[in-house]
């Protein structure tokens, strides 16, 4: 069966590279990104736990999330 889970996106507008939150339908704390894959990450994870109801860690923690390349 298909669900469909919200998010909210909050952005600062002015961050390079990008950065906000983003906040699932579950009440759950905001997840902070930043950078692209951070977002993407973090957008994978509310899919997840949309999908088992289990909460999952977000990858590319690392500032701009280039993996601590120069």
């Amino acid at each position: 069966m298909d669900r469909t889970v919200h998010l909210q996106i909050s952005i600062e507008v002015q961050s390079e590279p990008i950065s906000g939150s983003l906040m699932g339908d579950h009440g759950e704390q905001p997840r902070q990104f930043s950078g692209w894959v951070e977002l993407a990450s973090a957008i994978e994870a509310a899919r997840r736990q949309g999908v088992n109801g289990a909460d999952t860690e977000i990858l590319g923690w690392t500032p701009g999330a280039n993996g601590g390349m120069p």
